[in-house]
């Protein structure tokens, strides 16, 4: 018996060996996740040797290295002031952080302004000496200097010698043979409050300039390529767009030259996830401004015919099925992020819906501009769009300490929409009264010019409607003509006096060869 159990057990395989036996298991080696290496490497989720300025990986598979994804924010160690800084100074930067950070956030940067900018204030030079050389600004010309302790000739003098200290640190910066992303962002930021400082006494020759050169460094830059390695980046890149669509926007102007689309940049960010509402309102203000660009190139031209409205509406073909994406991915984010704040949200709701308009109206040949409606059937579309902007200003969830205004620009420049292009009589004239009742006035205590503007163009349509003979005829109050639409809006002057003046044709002057009317109005260019 036991002799048949030895010779049994020693013919069967040993299943269960001792622990002695048993291999060691064997452990799955991660390696240390590396968040500094450069685009193309951390792209193709390899390891880079992190040599500057080019990485040796890249050189041997021949690729093109990206550069490096520095951190920004994290790196900058706060600090009370810069080292050095005079009394004059810390008042400019205290006047800054109390005064003009708070006028500058919207629905989807608060955080950004109120804890990123101070930190880059306390800590760059650059945007230390060029946000004092604002503050000076703005101090000078908010009500009695004097009464503050400050003396206007002081203050220009103190703007001027800040100024000239912030370019100084840019020029520093730019002398280097390799730049990082954080010498970049400095570099856009002090951008930023160059053109501030350019467009606050009224000078928009000069701001213009100098908004079209930022534009093509941030071109060249490809800044949008930074956004998913740092938040700072993504803010940035979003004050960016904000100020194209200021520039584009906010005094209704006709462009003169044609503007520029952000296709490639659509493209690159539709490939990532869309894992914030910043990031949901960048891709969509982009569409934006790529379609604005493409229509406004169209209306521009006084005699477009049937092969400009085909090349238009080829264009615009182009960038529905980027628009669609965005529908389907915003949708998706929707569904998945339920706690959005109630003003951003509405912000893109009431953005959506009008870009869908654009995308769908009717173009017809400047032949028939005199008969054209493509405006009236999209009624129903421009009332969703006011019942959303109203019903967030009167929720109690729109009155938070992170949201201290009603509304902000993205809300604003869609009310500027509806107000110009509605062609309700009811709806434009509500939200032309809600623009001007809801934008603040000015450091200076004058009210800014858009909302006046958008008045003074209803009240000369309305005008010239109560003598028309066209076919459909103008109903005052219900209706008014294609013929009676201001089509273009030219800058006459826009002078530091703040007195500016408009050229306002309809398309009645156009047809006719009229030179329109003039419009003034003593005002600022932007709150």
């Amino acid at each position: 018996m036991d002799s048949s159990a030895t010779s049994s057990a020693s013919a069967a395989p040993n299943i269960t060996p001792s622990k002695e036996q048993r291999p060691a298991p064997r452990k799955k080696r991660w390696a240390p996740r590396v968040r500094t290496g450069c685009w193309t490497c951390r792209s193709r989720h390899v390891k880079c040797d992190e040599a500057r300025p080019i990485c040796m990986r890249c050189q041997k598979t021949q690729r093109k290295c990206a550069g490096y994804l520095d951190p920004i924010g994290p790196s900058l160690q706060l600090s009370t002031a810069p080292a050095g800084c005079c009394p004059e100074g810390l008042r400019l930067n205290s006047y800054f952080l109390h005064h003009l950070v708070r006028s500058a956030a919207d629905e989807f940067d608060c955080d950004y302004w109120r804890y990123y900018m101070p930190r880059f204030t306390q800590t760059v030079p650059a945007i230390w000496h060029a946000t004092n050389a604002l503050s000076a600004l703005m101090w000078a010309g908010n009500g009695d200097p004097a009464a503050a302790g400050a003396d206007c000739a002081k203050l220009h003098k103190l703007a001027v010698v800040q100024h000239s200290a912030a370019m100084n640190d840019v020029l520093r910066l730019t002398r280097k043979n390799t730049l990082s992303v954080a010498d970049k962002a400095v570099i856009v930021v002090a951008n930023f409050f160059f053109c501030a400082i350019a467009g606050h006494p009224g000078n928009i020759e000069t701001f213009m300039a100098m908004h079209g050169k930022t534009v093509r460094l941030i071109r060249h830059w490809r800044f949008w390529e930074l956004v998913d390695s740092s938040a700072e980046a993504m803010h940035l890149f979003h004050l960016f767009i904000k100020s194209v669509r200021i520039r584009e926007e906010s005094l209704l102007l006709t462009c003169q030259t044609p503007g520029e689309g952000w296709e490639d940049a659509v493209v690159f960010l539709q490939k990532r996830p869309l894992g914030s509402v910043i990031k949901a309102y960048i891709e969509l203000e982009m569409l934006w401004i790529s379609l604005y660009a493409v229509l406004d190139g169209f209306f521009v031209r006084s005699s477009a015919t049937m092969l400009d409205v085909e090349a238009t509406n080829t264009r615009r073909a182009e960038l529905q099925p980027l628009f669609l994406i965005w529908e389907r991915r915003y949708q998706a984010f929707l569904f998945c992020t339920p706690n959005i704040h109630p003003v951003g949200a509405a912000a893109l709701s009431v953005r959506y819906i009008l870009t869908r308009i654009c995308f769908e109206m009717h173009l017809q040949p400047f032949e028939h501009v005199a008969e054209e409606t493509c405006w009236d059937p999209f009624e129903e579309e421009f009332t969703l769009a006011w019942r959303i902007i109203e019903e967030t200003l009167t929720a109690p969830a729109s009155f938070t300490k992170s949201s201290p205004a009603r509304f902000r620009p993205s809300l604003r420049t869609s009310l500027q929409f509806i107000a110009r292009y509605c062609r309700k009589h009811s709806l434009r004239h509500a939200a032309a009264a809600l623009l001007r009742s809801e934008l603040p006035n000015g450091q200076s205590g004058k009210p800014p010019t858009t909302p006046l503007l958008v008045e003074s163009i209803i009240t000369l349509e309305e005008s010239e409607s109560k003598t028309c003979g066209q076919v459909p005829r103008c109903q005052p109050g219900e209706f008014i003509c294609n013929w009676h639409r201001v089509a273009k809006v030219h800058a006459i002057s826009l002078e530091e006096s703040e007195c500016h003046e408009f050229q306002c044709l309809t398309v009645g002057d156009i047809m006719d060869g009229r030179p329109g009317t003039t419009v003034r109005s003593t005002a600022i260019l932007w709150a």
